[in-house]
């Protein structure tokens, strides 16, 4: 069971670049522990600055670290006095972050971006790492696993679980010898119940403008009731919803309306793939795809298929790629240049690869 769980936290490598690749990783937490976002720089360059940031808050910095110390002017107010480096020495390129006392609010998207001397663009902004923060509410994640320096306690509620498993399995033995004696017929016709299917897990990326597709697909043959997709930070209000062989347009997200659409409506193989036109940047987070299909042991429930984090990256950047000439970077002044608070909408994002995506199966 653990190990099964384990693979929910499994590296997740995009785009693998001629120099060096942005990590990416899924972590998840409870409230109230500390997790570790691990980053480490690729080399033993002197490391100038270090910046951790999530794109969608304002002020978007979680931590940034300069000259010895930390840069406060630009870090976002929910951050404070909870984000610390894991070795302010910086041992080995180790950036890691450490984040106390998580909360449902904290879960999101972080990039890692660290300056070193000695690169090939000489005090650019380079991505190392991105990771996608899930924070679950006790009791309602599957297995026990621990996922980046998030506490424990997986192995007493797996022994538990075990337990009750197999003293169910006990009963229907027992049951099902007793049924065998009268009902044999009966017996024979019975059909255990088959395996739920993994969810599979995927990062992909874009550029804004682009039309992209999230890739979902049903796990039979079973008919196709009802399709859902959501973004996890939207609420109530949903990316698609298509039942009765038309979409349903009730309750969707205004950012999305005319801009969404099923890539086979005939849902041919289980294909309830979604199609998004003309990318933003504020189309970025985690989208989840569920199904309600007939012939389900739960009937009309929905089912979550698919797991995607939608990462977009601005068009034209570079591995390492951003240009002083004139930005805001963090706030403080350096040679008549501010370090560290570009403006969104103009920062490049380096070192993500367009399309990249590897799969991850929860089961």
């Amino acid at each position: 069971m653990a190990a099964l769980t384990s693979l929910s936290v499994s590296l997740l490598c995009v785009g693998l670049l001629l120099s060096v690749s942005a990590e990416q990783k899924i972590i998840p937490a409870e409230p109230g522990q500390d997790v570790t976002l691990t980053c480490r720089a690729p080399n033993n360059n002197p490391i100038i600055v270090v910046e951790w940031s999530r794109a969608d808050l304002k002020p978007k910095y979680v931590l940034i670290y300069r000259d010895g110390h930390y840069g406060q002017h630009d870090q976002n107010p929910s951050f404070k006095n909870r984000v610390d480096l894991q070795d302010r020495q910086m041992k080995d390129g180790d950036v890691s972050l450490i984040l106390r006392n998580v909360t449902t609010e904290d879960k999101g998207t972080y990039e890692c971006r660290v300056k070193q001397e000695g690169t090939n663009q000489e005090r650019g902004f380079k991505t190392i790492s991105i990771i996608l923060l899930e924070v679950v509410e006790p009791g309602k994640r599957t297995g026990g696993g621990e996922g980046g320096g998030e506490k424990g306690g997986g192995g007493a509620v797996g022994l538990i679980v075990g337990l009750i498993v197999l003293s169910l399995l006990l009963l229907l033995a027992v049951g099902g010898f007793l049924i065998y004696k009268r009902k044999p017929a009966w017996l024979n016709r019975y059909q255990p119940p088959a395996k739920p299917a993994a969810v599979e897990q995927k990062i992909i990326t874009a550029k804004p403008g682009q039309d992209v597709t999230l890739t979902c697909r049903a796990p039979n043959n079973n008919l196709i009731i009802v399709v859902e997709w959501s973004r996890t930070d939207r609420g109530k209000e949903y990316v698609l919803i298509y039942r009765d062989d038309q979409l349903d347009l009730d309750g969707q997200h205004p950012s999305f309306k005319k801009r969404v659409d099923l890539q086979d409506r005939q849902m041919k193989d289980g294909d309830v793939s979604l199609i998004l036109k003309d990318v933003t940047t504020a189309d970025r987070g985690t989208y989840e795809c569920r199904v309600v299909q007939e012939g389900t042991n739960q009937e009309r429930e929905l089912k979550t298929i698919s797991i995607i984090l939608l990462a977009v990256v601005e068009a034209g950047t570079e591995e390492g790629g951003e240009k002083e000439g004139g930005e805001k970077e963090g706030g403080e002044e350096e040679g008549g240049e501010k370090e560290g608070g570009e403006e969104e909408g103009g920062e490049k994002e380096g070192g993500e690869k367009e399309g990249g995506e590897e799969d991850v199966l929860l089961d």
